[in-house]
Order: structure tokens, then C-alpha cells, then sequence
């Protein structure tokens, strides 16, 4: 190594899970920010901006999760995700698994910090509603 060059010791399966919970009335609902992985999950939460204001993201991504059944309301403000991707603390973008997720009265479904990420990500039988369109920012 050289001085200023970035060591990381990133377990190969952190194992763990965030489920069952209800989320409102933040500013920053959820952000998930570590390398993650196949084996860390965001399950089964309800999220909705309640009366929260200048919410910019109910849910921020920054590495690999498997981020499956949850229900994302009401983000609806102008410039206002349902998901935000970012690539994980080395710049790479991530093979996370979006399964089954329902994002409804959203301003924007998907906002990416670098193009590419959502189609690098795994998606499957995710739901826009009216009202919440899918399209990437």
C-alpha cells in the first residue's frame, strides 16, 4: 500500500436483516450504507414521509442488499425517490436484488447517483402504482 490508498476488510457474508418495521415522519427514513451483501435483507417495512418535508429519498442504497416485500407511500414531493442508488464505498455498482416491492405516490421510483446502477441491480415483480413512475432520474 501507499500513503492515502483506501484499505477495506469487507465480510464475505455479513448475515443480517432489517424487517417488519414501520418507518414515518423523517427526513432520511432508511439509508443502508455498507458493502452488505447476498445475505443482508431490508424486508417487509412500511415507509411513508407522514408529515415529514424536503424528504429526498425513503430509502438510500450503498452497497448490495436484498431489499424485497416492502410498501414505500407517499414520497411525493418534487425530486422526492422511493429508492435512491448510489455504488458501494468503492465506486462499484452493486447486484442488489429488488424483489416484490410496492413504490406508490412517489415523485420519481428510481434515482440513480451514477446511470447504470438500476439496470446492474437484479429486479423482479416490483409495483408503480399511478402516480409513482418507474423511470430513472
Amino acid at each position: 500500500l501507499q500513503a492515502g490508498q483506501r484499505f477495506e476488510i469487507v465480510s464475505p457474508a455479513p448475515n443480517w436483516s432489517i424487517h417488519h418495521n414501520l418507518v414515518s415522519d423523517c427526513l432520511h427514513p432508511a439509508i443502508l450504507d455498507s458493502f452488505g451483501g447476498d445475505t443482508c435483507s431490508f424486508s417487509e417495512n412500511e415507509i411513508t414521509r407522514g408529515s415529514a418535508a424536503h424528504v429526498k429519498a425513503a430509502l438510500e442504497i450503498h452497497g448490495m442488499f436484498r431489499v424485497d416485500r416492502n410498501h414505500i407511500c407517499g414520497f411525493d414531493e418534487p425530486g422526492s425517490a422511493a429508492l435512491s442508488l448510489f455504488p458501494d464505498p468503492l465506486g462499484r455498482a452493486c447486484r442488489s436484488l429488488y424483489w416484490n416491492n410496492v413504490f406508490e405516490r412517489c415523485s420519481i421510483g428510481i434515482a440513480e447517483s451514477r446511470k447504470g446502477l438500476w439496470r446492474s441491480s437484479r429486479s423482479i415483480g416490483n409495483l408503480f402504482p399511478p402516480g409513482t413512475p418507474s423511470t430513472h432520474q
